[in-house]
C-alpha cells in the first residue's frame, strides 16, 4: 500500500469498478484490477479481515484512516462495512 497518492505519468483515466470514480494509476498496480487507489487498498484490508489476518477493530481503524482523505465516492461505496 503506497502513501503516495500521485499519479503516474502517462497513465489512462479509468473507472473505479467499486465507487464509479475516475482516477488513474499511481503505482500500486490498482488500475490492473480496476479499482482507484482507496478501493485497492480497502479490498486488500478486506480481504486479511476475510482471511483471519486481522480482527475486526484493526480493520476498522486502518479503514478509517484511508477512509478520512477519500473522495466522496468512494465514502459512499463503502458506507457501512466501516464502523
Amino acid at each position: 500500500m503506497s502513501d503516495n497518492r500521485r499519479f503516474e505519468k502517462y497513465s489512462a483515466i479509468y473507472t473505479c469498478r467499486i465507487c464509479d470514480r475516475r482516477t488513474r494509476e499511481t503505482g500500486d498496480s490498482e488500475s490492473y484490477v480496476g479499482l482507484c487507489a482507496d478501493c485497492y487498498n480497502l479490498g486488500g484490508l478486506d480481504n486479511e479481515l476475510s482471511d483471519g489476518c486481522i480482527e475486526q477493530d484493526e480493520f476498522n481503524r486502518k479503514a478509517r484512516a484511508i477512509l478520512k482523505g477519500a473522495h466522496p465516492a468512494t465514502l459512499a461505496a463503502w458506507e457501512g462495512q466501516v464502523e
